[in-house]
Parts: structure tokens; sequence; C-alpha cells
């Protein structure tokens, strides 16, 4: 993460969105600073309407350059998330469980979304976690063209 940049970009490959935290399991609550001081970790909630989010061929998002913080993703649709790819790609009540050919279609990419964000002096000084209130059984984080991980599971 480059410390002198205000902005942070998030993007995440996601089929549809379940509860998931990276900030979860046995990570530290806090990180030893200068001298063995603790330093306390600062959580950035990334949960809001301020997300964008479209679809590629599988392993498309990567070529296209979806991960790097200068892709234009003016042609992804506005969403908030925490949400549900099936009803943000337009489908409602029972029909988005039945399986149907746009369902399917639907299911057959990979969904990036993306937020721009200011993570704050306090995450560039120190220990940040990235809070996501969901998230899918697949799922790949990337933050300013950097891959920080995957997640497969609920």
């Amino acid at each position: 993460m480059r410390s002198r940049s205000p902005f942070i970009l998030l993007a995440i490959i996601a089929f549809c969105l379940i509860p998931m935290s990276l900030a979860q399991g046995s990570q530290p609550k806090h990180a030893a600073g200068a001298k063995g001081v603790p330093v306390a970790a600062v959580d950035v909630s990334l949960d809001g309407s301020d997300w964008r989010v479209g679809s590629f061929d599988f392993d498309e998002g990567v070529k296209a350059g979806a991960p790097a913080e200068s892709f234009n993703d003016s042609a992804f649709k506005a969403v908030t998330v925490p949400g549900d790819t099936q009803i943000q790609a337009g489908f409602s009540g029972v029909e988005r469980w039945f399986e149907s050919k746009e369902l399917i279609a639907v299911n057959a990419h990979e969904w990036w979304y993306r937020k721009h964000f200011h993570a704050g002096a306090k995450a560039a000084a120190g220990v940040t976690h990235l809070v996501f209130d969901a998230s899918d059984y697949f799922t790949t984080v990337w933050l300013n063209g950097q891959l920080l991980g995957t997640h497969e599971g609920t």
C-alpha cells in the first residue's frame, strides 16, 4: 500500500455475498510498534452504498486490468455492500433461486466489486484491518493493484 496516496482502491471478485471479515480469526488486535510499544489496530469498515459492481467472463477481470487503481469502472453499477449479486443483477423474489437461463448467465461470470476510499492518517500509521461484513464463498481481495489474499468457505 502506498502510504502517500490519500485514496485506496479495493477490488473484490465475488459471485454472491455471505458473511466474512478479513479481521477475523487468530490475527492479533495489535502489533508491536517502535521499541516494542503496542500499536492499536484501526478497523476500517468497508460497508456502504459507494461500491461499484461489474462482471467479466471467468479469468478475464485480471487480464482487463480490474485490480489496478487506474481501472475505469464507470460502466460498473453502483451498489450497496453487503448485498446480493443476484438482486444487484436485477433478480427479485424467488426468481433469484430458480435455475433459469438468465440466472445461469449471472452465475457464469466473475463479479468485481470496487470501492475507492480514504483510510485516514491512523490507518496509514499502524496496523489496519479492512472489515467486510460479507463476501462470496470464493473471494479474492486486491488493494491498489496488489493481491491481499483469497477466501474460500462460509
